[in-house]
């Protein structure tokens, strides 16, 4: 009876040391656990009672936890890589609204100057080029899209535009614009006045008619960061439908 039993014994000891092993060797990331059944790239191990329930409880543990940990640990790095789009484009947006927000660039070819300079170059204009009646302005301390109107008209933006159009009116020669009054600098209101002028305009069509000399005022508006002239407004103290019926030829 003894030598019946015994083998039975080892039997089943090697049957349990062999379920054993197979279990502690599954790899993690092939199987998945189901309390006391566990199935492994398509096997599957019933294991019910005594020791080969323990081991699989305790197999159970082993893999649960350390399914549960490596999950845990990858959270945070999920996170990261699914928020990594969102966090890009958000930086992105950012950039953009600093660059939006930030000074613009003072104008490539243009003059930079204080206002008391600005004040002289403007008078010079004036007093010496005359260039409300040829157009002769120091382009370079005027923005290339400064706006110009004058008591009759609204010539829109374009400083070359308005310098051709009076160079194109007017023969310089003849025609006169002289400053009989000051040039003054605003620093509330970032204006420079030319107080009074005195003129009179030669046009250039067939008999060379002239307007009668009449006087007026000009209001330069200066960019809000830089010092260079944004608008030129001319004003007329003469009504400029008189002044047409008062054109000889």
């Amino acid at each position: 009876k003894l030598g019946i039993r015994m083998p039975a014994m080892s039997l089943t000891m090697m049957n349990f040391v062999s379920q054993r092993t197979s279990l502690m060797s599954l790899p993690n990331p092939s199987h998945h656990c189901r309390g006391t059944y566990c199935v492994s790239s398509g096997l599957g191990l019933g294991l019910q009672r005594g020791a080969s329930a323990r081991a699989a409880r305790a197999h159970c543990v082993r893999c649960c936890s350390s399914s549960s940990s490596s999950a845990d640990r990858s959270l945070p790095r999920r996170s990261m890589l699914t928020s990594a789009p969102l966090l890009m484009s958000s930086l992105g947006m950012l950039g953009v609204s600093k660059k939006a927000s930030a000074e613009p660039s003072f104008p490539a070819g243009k003059l930079e100057v204080s206002t008391d300079e600005l004040v002289s170059i403007i008078r010079a204009d004036l007093a010496e080029r005359q260039y409300l009646v040829n157009g002769n302005v120091s382009s370079n301390v005027y923005l290339d899209d400064c706006y110009f109107t004058d008591a009759r008209d609204d010539f829109g933006p374009g400083l070359k535009k308005w310098q051709r159009g009076t160079s194109l009116l007017f023969v310089a020669n003849k025609s006169f614009a002289e400053l009989t009054g000051d040039v003054v600098f605003d620093p509330k209101t970032r204006t420079i006045e030319i107080t009074k002028w005195r003129q009179q305009d030669y046009f250039r069509l067939p008999g060379t008619p002239h307007s009668p000399v009449f006087t007026g005022s000009v209001t330069l508006t200066l960019h809000p960061t830089f010092n260079l002239i944004a608008r030129h407004d001319e004003k007329w103290d003469m009504d400029p439908d008189t002044i047409t019926k008062q054109i000889t030829f």
